[in-house]
């Protein structure tokens, strides 16, 4: 595990220069073409998902940078619905028609969470849902309540305390995945796509962020009956809000 761990820090340190540099041309026309749009044309609304993108880009390199040197997250007190609304927004973009995605938000849950970390596992969970669906139909179903939780140990092997917690899920009625898999999921660089299709690092880097949030990620799947992800985040205690109800800004404005 060490030897992956130092590989994972040389290989993010060698792509983040070349990648950010690639970024600088997309972000500046981007935004010189937005500024020149009329507000509320459905262009506008295309260039700045296209921004979203990649800002959401720019901010992987460095989250993946940090999960090399095993930083804690910033964190701050926000609300899983706007991080559930960012990361919906992005996913809806990138959906080909045949997948559906329904979200059931049963909980106006707050956590102490880094608001860009978690919109990330969210996209990783949800583009990787859309991959096992391909191109058939299917639907991903994104859905949040809260629970309250004896002290357990995780499909992910992390064992957290008792208490009371937000359950976020991501379902999906894919192709599933065997025991094997199930097993080796969260493995830095194990994937299951084709060459050129995946890196293998974005559900490590996942269950690193969970980890480090205090949290579980856990995943229940069968081959042929699609894959559900459950990650469970501790309710953070009642307070006023670090910050408002908007999704973060540093990363979508």
């Amino acid at each position: 595990m060490l030897f992956r761990s130092e590989a994972l820090g040389t290989l993010a340190g060698g792509i983040a220069h070349d990648i950010n540099n690639t970024l600088v041309p997309i972000v500046a026309l981007g935004k010189m073409t937005l500024q020149s749009l009329p507000a509320g044309s459905q262009n506008r609304e295309n260039i700045q998902t296209v921004l979203d993108a990649a800002y959401r880009v720019r901010d992987l390199v460095a989250e993946i940078l940090a999960f090399s040197r095993k930083e804690r997250p910033k964190t701050e007190r926000v609300r899983l619905q706007d991080i559930i609304a960012s990361g919906v927004r992005l996913l809806s973009a990138m959906l080909t028609p045949n997948v559906t995605l329904v979200q059931r938000l049963e909980a106006a849950s707050v956590v102490e969470a880094d608001g860009n970390q978690l919109v990330q596992v969210l996209m990783n969970l949800g583009t990787n849902a859309a991959h096992a669906i391909g191109r058939k139909n299917g639907q991903i179903t994104i859905s949040l309540d809260e629970v309250v939780l004896s002290e357990t140990m995780g499909s992910d092997g992390v064992r957290i305390a008792p208490g009371s917690y937000a359950r976020l899920t991501v379902s999906d009625t894919g192709s599933g995945m065997d025991a094997v898999t199930r097993q080796r999921i969260f493995e830095p660089f194990f994937t299951t796509k084709g060459v050129g299709e995946g890196t293998g690092l974005g559900l490590s880097v996942a269950h690193s962020i969970i980890a480090n949030h205090r949290g579980r990620i856990s995943v229940e799947s069968e081959l042929g009956r699609g894959t559900t992800f459950t990650i469970h985040l501790p309710i953070a205690d009642s307070g006023t809000m670090d910050t408002p109800a908007s999704p973060p800004k540093r990363a979508y404005a």
